[in-house]
């Protein structure tokens, strides 16, 4: 709900801007502190930063463009069964067995939006 008020006042892209520039200038002391420096290992550099393009960058722009686009509601749905989406991915391409414990997961997981979703559409309606 905040995230859209917020939307309605700064475009999404430049909110997300502020919001990214602010929480590394934050990891960045917090890094610096614990760790006595910032930079990671020479041979773990590609790696975090194809991670970070990927799971910051492209995720969080189509994300904030998303939300802006739609209710809270949807978009609070969407963003619940995104780890259950995960979880059949690993399944189907075969990183992962399907477990009884798995499978559990994603049954509760599915019920629970389920529940969320049938209260909200009693409480919209």
């Amino acid at each position: 709900m905040v995230l859209k008020q917020t939307l309605q006042e700064i475009l999404a892209l430049a909110f997300n801007a502020l919001r990214f520039s602010l929480a590394s200038i934050l990891l960045f002391l917090i890094v610096w502190q614990y760790e006595g420096g910032i930079l990671p290992d020479r041979e773990d550099f590609n790696r975090i930063f194809a991670l970070g393009m990927i799971g910051y960058a492209l995720h969080q722009a189509l994300f904030i463009c998303g939300v802006s686009l739609t209710t809270a509601s949807l978009s609070a749905l969407m963003m619940a069964t995104s780890p259950v989406f995960v979880v059949l991915l690993k399944l189907f391409i075969k990183i992962e067995k399907l477990s009884g414990r798995i499978f559990l997961g994603v049954i509760l997981s599915l019920a629970g939006i389920l529940c969320w979703s049938l209260d909200l559409n009693r409480i919209l309606h």
